[in-house]
């Protein structure tokens, strides 16, 4: 005959199991954001980037630190790469996402695998036609020491590893997935079938 006890642990582990995967949050893996920081390009700019390592073995999204009028906005397209994009192939995830004066712009996506402490890259781009004030924030002090800024003005350039560059970084973030946690929903059953299992008991005394 099964105990409250086995009871218990028997729908503790239900709960669980059902629910584990049900709700996911983010939280921030790489966050560069220096309190210096400065326009290091205009939105219009072609082929910009910035390379990074994660710290995390996925990553859902990445965000870029706009500066500019309050009331100009852009749309932001950002692409995730695995390699130099000038090395061929097509960008890992992409995501769209409008920004307005000095704010950041997240895109989100699908979870996509990572390797830890492994070089990924980041391009910006906009369909803008016009600079219209707004830039892209970072810092020219190196602050961030596992990656750094990319840019040209061909394509063939913009990945070169021009020594000018060393020392530049776009303000920008990136997201991985924190560990799920179970939904309310089935904590509450959880609860509601003890409360149940607790009342039977009493009544059979």
């Amino acid at each position: 005959m099964m105990t409250l006890r086995g009871i218990l642990l028997s729908a503790t582990i239900a709960a669980t199991s059902s629910g584990a995967m049900a709700s996911t949050a983010t939280t921030l893996d790489q966050n560069f954001n220096p309190g210096d920081s400065i326009v290091m390009a205009f939105i219009t700019q072609s082929y910009l980037g910035q390379s990074f390592k994660p710290s995390a073995d996925n990553i859902v999204g990445a965000g870029l630190l706009l500066t500019g009028p309050g009331s100009a906005s852009a749309e932001i397209r950002i692409d995730l790469w695995a390699d130099k994009p000038t090395a061929g192939g097509a960008p890992l995830r992409t995501g769209v996402a409008s920004g307005a004066g000095s704010s950041w712009v997240d895109v989100f996506w699908d979870i996509q695998s990572v390797v830890p402490e492994r070089t990924y890259f980041l391009t910006f781009s906009t369909s803008a036609s016009q600079d219209n004030g707004v830039g892209f924030a970072g810092s020219t002090n190196a602050d961030y020491l596992r990656g750094r800024l990319y840019a040209g003005v061909t394509s063939g350039a913009i990945y070169a590893d021009n020594p000018a560059f060393n020392n530049f970084d776009f303000s920008f973030r990136t997201f991985a997935a924190a560990a799920p946690v179970p939904e309310p929903a089935s904590w509450a059953s959880l609860l509601g079938g003890l409360a149940l299992i607790g009342a039977a008991r009493a009544r059979r005394r």
